[in-house]
C-alpha cells in the first residue's frame, strides 16, 4: 500500500517538562495526524543543561523551514520558560533571539512563518513586536492573560481544526492567501471559543506590506 504524503507540516516545540503539567505534544501530535498534517516534534526540555534547553528552543524556532511553528512553554511578560521546575530550567527572551540570529548570521528567519505561542501566562505585546523586529515573523498568536492548560489546549485545537479542515478547503498558493486564511481561522475560532465559554484571551499580530495589525 502506498504511503499517503502529508499535506502540510508544523514544527511543535515542547518546552514543558515531563514532570510538569501542560505538555501539548502528546495531544497535538495525535491531532495533527488525524488532520493529515505532518508534525515535527522538537524537545526543549530534559536536556543536559539549561544552556542546552535554551539552544534547542532557539534552534527549533529560528532554524526551521516549516511554515507553521507551535510553541508549548511557560510564559510571563517578555520571557518564555522551558523545563520549568526542573534542575535545568531555562528562560528565553528577545535578547536571546537577537543574539542567536546575529551569531548564526540569520536574517529574517521567521519571514513567511506563522507562530502560535501556547503558554499558561500572559505574554506582553512587546514579545510579538520583538519577534518581528529581530526575526521578521509574519504572524504570531499569544495569550493575553493567564490561562489554565485545558483552556489553552482547547483554543489551540479549535484553531488548527479551523485552519486545516474547513469545508471545501482550497490549496493556497502565495503568502497573501496563506495570511488571509490564517486571519480568518483566528477570527472564526475566537467566535466559536467564546460561544463555548472560553475567555477569548488570545491576540493575533500580523504584518503585511509594512503594516502591523492586531486582533484581540
Amino acid at each position: 500500500m502506498a504511503v499517503r504524503k502529508k499535506s502540510l507540516e508544523i514544527v511543535l516545540i515542547e518546552g514543558i517538562s515531563d514532570t510538569d503539567r501542560g505538555q501539548e505534544m502528546p495531544i497535538l501530535k495525535e491531532f495533527f495526524g488525524m488532520l493529515d498534517w505532518e508534525c515535527k516534534p522538537r524537545k526543549a526540555h530534559g536536556l543536559a543543561s539549561a544552556k542546552h534547553n535554551r539552544a534547542a528552543f532557539l534552534e527549533a524556532l529560528l532554524q526551521t523551514k516549516s511554515r507553521f511553528v507551535h510553541v508549548s512553554a511557560h510564559g510571563s511578560g517578555s520571557d518564555l520558560t522551558v523545563d520549568r521546575y526542573a534542575p535545568n530550567e531555562a528562560r528565553t527572551n528577545l535578547r536571546d533571539i537577537m543574539d542567536f540570529c546575529q551569531t548564526k548570521g540569520l536574517r529574517a528567519p521567521l519571514s513567511g512563518r506563522f507562530v502560535t505561542i501556547s503558554a499558561c501566562g500572559d505574554i506582553a505585546p512587546s514579545y510579538a513586536l520583538g519577534l518581528h523586529k529581530h526575526a521578521e515573523v509574519t504572524a504570531v498568536i499569544t495569550p493575553l492573560a493567564s490561562l489554565d492548560f485545558h483552556e489553552s489546549a482547547l483554543f489551540t485545537m479549535m484553531f488548527y481544526f479551523t485552519l486545516l479542515a474547513p469545508p471545501g478547503r482550497k490549496k493556497v498558493r502565495n503568502r497573501s492567501e496563506r495570511l488571509a486564511q490564517y486571519i480568518d481561522s483566528f477570527n472564526r475560532t475566537k467566535i466559536a471559543y467564546l460561544n463555548v465559554g472560553g475567555s477569548g484571551a488570545h491576540r493575533l499580530d500580523y504584518w503585511w506590506r509594512g503594516e502591523h495589525t492586531t486582533i484581540n
